[in-house]
């Protein structure tokens, strides 16, 4: 009932109204009336829980900005999170719904030592750096995140959560180092969703852009694992075959999320194979695995 007061008093009885029939699920959804309202009400819904979320939470504040500390599902971890933004939506993802667990279990399916090398491109707070880091404690990650608060938060929570072999780069994953713009408008457009663009205009905000294949390089080792959420920018790695070969002949395992948006989910596959990879799709993400590093 929490829930139906705060989306009273906070919006309206036409709301609460629609949010009783949602909670309860008599099937009302598939009614016109209903269906309008859908999206109207999502993000009031959404909002809802993170309000309800954030009540019950502890706050502290950390280089002028107030974070709320949510304790993980494992031993001594905690996860700052930034209040109105998708910073909930990111904890509930990774570490609630543990999204990169199927990565974990089939990198211990293949290969026997623990992995010493990981790339996570798309850090966002650093959730998934720190997911891998319990896991993996004596990993050594290279997170790259192209948006500064963001990179700011994931540092927090790298660094308070005691995870010590990082380096946090700040900046975009591209097929070249060069200069990007920022895109706002892609899905959402809140911190987990904004995409990274070649070409705009001078009024849009620029980052510096990462060569993939350089970074791996410089690490010099083969990549275990290659973790890529880069919110449509993936096409731009796999584009180019020679390009992409470049850095898969360096890589164990990868997992990526394919953004349908951008139409590449087939090249990619066909890349993958090409480059002697096997992979399986588990939810939202596909695992591949390098056929040389197997055997």
């Amino acid at each position: 009932m929490k829930e139906i007061v705060l989306i009273y008093k906070r919006h309206s009885f036409w709301y609460a109204l629609y949010y009783f029939f949602y909670k309860i699920k008599l099937g009302m959804l598939q009614l016109p009336f209903f269906k309008n309202y859908n999206q109207k009400c999502k993000k009031a819904i959404d909002n809802i829980y993170t309000t309800l979320m954030y009540q019950q939470l502890h706050s502290t504040s950390i280089h002028n900005a107030i974070y709320f500390i949510q304790p993980t599902p494992f031993k001594n971890t905690n996860a700052f999170l930034r209040p109105n933004s998708s910073d909930a939506k990111v904890y509930q993802q990774v570490l609630l719904q543990q999204e990169y667990k199927s990565v974990i279990e089939i990198y211990n399916q293949f290969f026997i030592a623990p992995p010493l090398q990981l790339i996570d491109c798309g850090a966002n707070i650093g959730l998934a750096s720190l997911y891998f880091a319990i896991h993996f404690p004596t990993v050594s990650i290279t997170a790259i995140e192209p948006f500064l608060q963001n990179s700011i938060a994931a540092e927090i929570n790298l660094e308070k959560n005691n995870v010590q072999n990082y380096t946090l780069l700040q900046g975009g994953v591209w097929n070249k180092n060069t200069s990007l713009f920022i895109n706002r408008n892609f899905r959402d457009g809140k911190e987990w969703s904004i995409n990274l663009i070649e070409k705009g205009d001078e009024n849009t905000e620029t980052i510096k852009g990462f060569c993939l294949a350089t970074i791996i390089n410089k690490i010099a080792v083969p990549i275990d694992i290659l973790k890529i959420d880069i919110e449509g920018a993936e096409k731009e790695l796999f584009n180019n075959d020679q390009y992409a070969a470049s850095f898969l002949s360096k890589v164990k395992c990868i997992a990526i999320e394919i953004h349908d948006e951008f139409n590449c989910r087939n090249d990619i596959y066909a890349v993958l194979r090409k480059n002697g990879f096997f992979y399986y799709n588990s939810n939202e993400l596909t695992i591949g695995l390098n056929k040389k590093y197997c055997m």
